[in-house]
């Protein structure tokens, strides 16, 4: 098992020495269900404050299941609070014809949890309680005012306030699993990640476990802070949790996104062939592009959650020429049979407009 003072030292070594940087993963993003897409991207640029990175329309359904296995058409819209070659993004996925109950939330993906500045916690609180979403006020005295609020289809936002300088406005993605202990243990010896500090009981059970990619310190110019998974056991109610039992997983949870580098990423393949073969979902892909062979492999965890691995640098170099902030083309949209309840400006508007 790796642990973070071993790797802050080479990290610190490697940049004293001037050498490359160290080839460290990335956690890109998580895929969510949309019944309504207008209404979750609303959500997420007037409440959380993200901008629409990309758009894309799919005639058929995806040959990985990236929609969640559904036999249709479907679309995919990338959010986030900065690109995707530097930050971590959310993959919306919506389904023509799929309605909001064929999308059963299941017990696995708990919440994110995102941290802000003072100005755009106060916006995005006052946001969420204008779009008369369900919201909890959640303060402690570890991490001062903090609210989650529940958007569409059932996700949850935990939103903190935090004034130290994070440029990843994203900070962690809360999984329930059977034994934390465990899971963390597999993410680290075959995703090579390391364990990190879970934060205090307030804000999870006794025996959760957190993981990320390591990151030089300081950060260089241009990268940001490691997204967090943190596995919390199974719980039975608001107040009581229980080990030993795995969540009741559906296609709501949706997949993480992670990215290796190449030469990682077949290392890995290669392992999983050997050791593993039962938790390859879809087999390893290559696809031959502009800025060379991208790899895509799907995989899935222990637990069960899906994890979709693609290369670097080819991912960075095909999502900055794919980002053009535009969303959905709502009239097309209409054509294949979408109805919009909630009448939305340009998608790329950023940062709370109208409050």
């Amino acid at each position: 098992m790796r642990t973070v003072a071993a790797l802050l030292v080479l990290c610190t070594l490697a940049r004293a020495a001037e050498v490359e940087e160290p080839d460290y993963g990335r956690s890109l993003g998580w895929t969510i269900r949309a019944s309504h897409l207008d209404v979750s991207l609303n959500f997420t640029r007037k409440v959380l404050g993200m901008k629409v990175l990309r758009h894309e329309e799919h005639a058929e359904a995806c040959a990985v299941n990236r929609n969640g296995g559904f036999d249709s058409r479907w679309s995919s819209t990338k959010v986030g609070f900065a690109d995707e070659d530097v930050g971590f993004a959310l993959d919306i996925t919506y389904n023509y014809g799929v309605e909001a109950y064929d999308y059963e939330a299941g017990s696995g993906l708990r919440r994110f949890v995102l941290t802000m500045p003072s100005k755009l916690y106060k916006k995005a609180h006052k946001a969420a309680k204008k779009g008369k979403w369900t919201v909890r006020e959640a303060p402690t005295a570890a991490f001062g005012e903090r609210f989650v609020v529940t958007g569409p289809d059932g996700y949850m936002y935990e939103v903190r306030m935090i004034d130290v300088g994070r440029k990843e406005l994203f900070y962690e993605a809360v999984l329930t699993c059977a034994d934390p202990s465990a899971l963390s243990d597999w993410y680290q010896d075959m995703l090579q990640m390391v364990q990190v500090s879970v934060g205090g009981a307030v804000d999870h059970p006794p025996k959760s476990v957190a993981v990320a990619y390591p990151v030089l310190d300081p950060l260089p110019e241009g990268k940001q802070e490691s997204v967090r998974y943190v596995f919390e056991w199974e719980r039975e109610s608001e107040d009581k949790w229980s080990g030993g039992r795995k969540p009741n997983l559906t296609p709501w949870a949706g997949r993480s996104t992670l990215a290796l580098s190449e030469k990682k990423l077949r290392a890995l393949h290669a392992t999983f062939v050997e050791e593993e073969p039962n938790l390859i979902v879809h087999d390893l892909v290559e696809q031959n592009e502009v800025s060379g062979t991208h790899l895509v492999l799907v995989i899935k965890d222990p637990m069960g959650y899906e994890i979709t691995i693609v290369s670097e640098p080819t991912f960075n170099q095909m999502a900055k020429a794919a980002t053009d902030y535009t969303g959905p083309d709502w009239g097309v949209r209409a054509q294949y049979g979408e109805v919009v309840t909630e009448p939305s400006k340009p998608s790329s508007t950023i940062e709370h407009d109208e409050l």
